[in-house]
């Protein structure tokens, strides 16, 4: 059970990498400012994201892409609310738990 939960959480982590690596990516091939009716781009607003819009899946492939976002302002906003608390917490425990789990493993006697 606990090289699943670990091999989760990698997955977690990696799949963040891959959101992040494809969100620079947009950000680099992207024109600032420019909206296209289709395809992906970065969006500041209040705060900087990813806005996808004309194709099918653009609403989870905007989630998926502003995923790694939500971890840095999640903790950022937590104090504005009791659910962005707990979102933060719940997005927040795969790398906590591979860090604790790796604290006892070493640590262990």
């Amino acid at each position: 059970m606990s090289t699943l939960v670990r091999r989760l959480c990698w997955s977690y982590l990696l799949l963040a990498l891959v959101s992040i690596a494809i969100t620079v990516l947009i950000g680099f091939t992207t024109e600032y400012g420019v909206r296209a009716p289709a395809g992906c781009n970065l969006n500041d607003a209040l705060v900087i994201g990813v806005e996808c819009r004309g194709f099918a899946g653009s609403s989870i492939a905007t989630l998926f892409l502003n995923w790694p976002l939500f971890l840095i302002y999640g903790p950022l906003f937590a104090f504005s609310s009791a659910v962005i608390a707990i979102a933060a917490l719940l997005l927040w425990a795969p790398p906590i738990y591979l860090i604790v789990d790796r604290l006892l493993r070493l640590h262990a006697t």
